[in-house]
């Protein structure tokens, strides 16, 4: 394996995508197109 695919994958391995509500902080499902607790349709994608 070259090396910079090893450390893509190490990089890779332990990352996990998180939507949430930018308004009210509310976590929800990646298919969401607004929050489901205030409506709002500024959902925002964080690697964690």
């Amino acid at each position: 394996m070259p090396l910079l695919d090893r450390v893509r994958s190490l990089f890779d391995a332990g990352t996990d995508t998180v939507y949430e509500c930018r308004v009210c902080g509310t976590k929800t499902p990646s298919d969401a197109d607004r929050c489901l607790e205030c409506g709002s349709g500024e959902i925002g994608a964080f690697e964690v």
